[in-house]
C-alpha cells in the first residue's frame, strides 16, 4: 500500500467532500494561553464537520478502491464506547480477510449534528480515537492538526500498523509512527509493544490486496 498514492487520492476525493465547508486557523497563533471563558465555550460547533467530509473522503477512496464495503447504518458492539450523543453509525468492513473493521459513531456537538467523530477497530469495536478530543474553544487549535491527527488514525489501521495490547485495565496502543497508552509508563508501553506475553493483542492485515 502506497501511502503518497493513497493521501493524494483523498485530498481529491476531499475536495468534494468538504465542499461548502472550511478550515480554520489555530485561535491562538501567538502562543497565549486560553482565556477562562474559553473553556466553557463553543461559539462554533458545525466548523467541525470538516472532519466527518475528512473521513467521508477516506471511506469514498478504501470503498473504490475495493478495500472495503461500507455499512452505512451498522449496528456496532463496543467494548468501551465513550458517552457521547450518537447520530448515527456505520461501518468499514475490510474485504481482505485478517483485516480489522473499523466503526464510526457520528456525533453530535453542542447543537450540531454530525459534527464529531469516535473511532473504534475490530469486533467488538475498541475505542481509538475521539475527532475533536474536547470541542471547546479553549481546546481548539485551528482545524490543520485534528485532519492530521484523523490522517495519522486511519492510516494506521488501514496500513495494517495499528497494535493494540492490553491487560483488560491497562493498554498500549501504537498506529506506526504514533502511540498512546493508558496506565504505563513509557518503559512499560514500548516493553508491551515489543513483548506482549500473554495480554491481549488486537492487530490485522493492510486493507490493500497485499
Amino acid at each position: 500500500m502506497d501511502r503518497t498514492a493513497v493521501m493524494a487520492a483523498v485530498e481529491r476525493a476531499f475536495e468534494e467532500t468538504s465542499h461548502g465547508l472550511a478550515p480554520w486557523p489555530d485561535p491562538r497563533p501567538d502562543g497565549r494561553a486560553p482565556l477562562e471563558e474559553e473553556y466553557s465555550r463553543l461559539l462554533d460547533p458545525a466548523k467541525y464537520r470538516l472532519l466527518g467530509a475528512r473521513f467521508e473522503a477516506w471511506a469514498r477512496v478504501l470503498e473504490s478502491e475495493g478495500w472495503c464495503r461500507r455499512e452505512p447504518d451498522a449496528d456496532v458492539e463496543w467494548v468501551d464506547l465513550p458517552g457521547v450523543a450518537v447520530t448515527r453509525t456505520e461501518r468499514l468492513a475490510p474485504t481482505r480477510s485478517g483485516a480489522l473493521d473499523l466503526a464510526v459513531v457520528h456525533s453530535r456537538i453542542d447543537t450540531c449534528d454530525e459534527a464529531g467523530l469516535v473511532l473504534g477497530v475490530g469486533t467488538p469495536a475498541i475505542h481509538v480515537g475521539d475527532f475533536p478530543g474536547c470541542g471547546c474553544d479553549a481546546c481548539d487549535a485551528g482545524s490543520e492538526p485534528l485532519l492530521e491527527d484523523l490522517d495519522e488514525t486511519l492510516w494506521g489501521l488501514v496500513s495494517g500498523a495499528f497494535v493494540d495490547v492490553s491487560d483488560g485495565e491497562r493498554w498500549a496502543r501504537s498506529f506506526g509512527d504514533r502511540g498512546a497508552a493508558s496506565g504505563l509508563t513509557a518503559g512499560d508501553y514500548e516493553a508491551w509493544l515489543a513483548d506482549p506475553g500473554d495480554r491481549l493483542v488486537t492487530r490485522g492485515a493492510a486493507w490493500d490486496a497485499g
